[in-house]
């Protein structure tokens, strides 16, 4: 986290906590902003050894973007919507992160569906 904090220059001052969150199959992060503190919830999914490093790297980053674009933090909001518009891609082009998105969005279209059945068919053999 410290390393995309750097990257992405948000100021210590802005209070970031991660945590581990129920094992949602179509959201992968969120942040909220709780007492003045940015949440960010990951997915426990991405915690199965299955799941490439690079695509928590690139939800991680995407959070923290959200964060440094003022959704889910005490920052001024830079754009009216979150998403609309490419803000996340064109945030990661910014510090040099487009590849990590690309990579990572073409390996969750490639792979979570299937991902996600394999998980359902092996809760149904336990």
């Amino acid at each position: 986290m410290e390393e995309y904090r750097a990257l992405l220059q948000i100021n210590e001052s802005v209070n970031i906590h991660v945590k581990w969150g129920r094992k949602a199959k179509r959201v992968l992060g969120s942040v909220k902003l709780l007492r003045g503190i940015s949440i960010i919830t990951l997915s426990s999914y991405l915690r199965d050894y299955f799941i490439p490093e690079y695509v928590i790297r690139e939800v991680m980053l995407h959070e923290m973007i959200h964060i440094k674009t003022g959704f889910g933090s005490t920052l001024e909001k830079r754009y009216q919507h979150a998403h609309r518009g490419g803000v996340i891609r064109k945030e990661m082009k910014n510090v040099g992160q487009e590849k990590l998105f690309d990579e990572a969005d073409k390996w969750i279209k490639v792979n979570w569906a299937k991902y996600i059945r394999s998980r359902a068919r092996r809760k149904d053999l336990i």
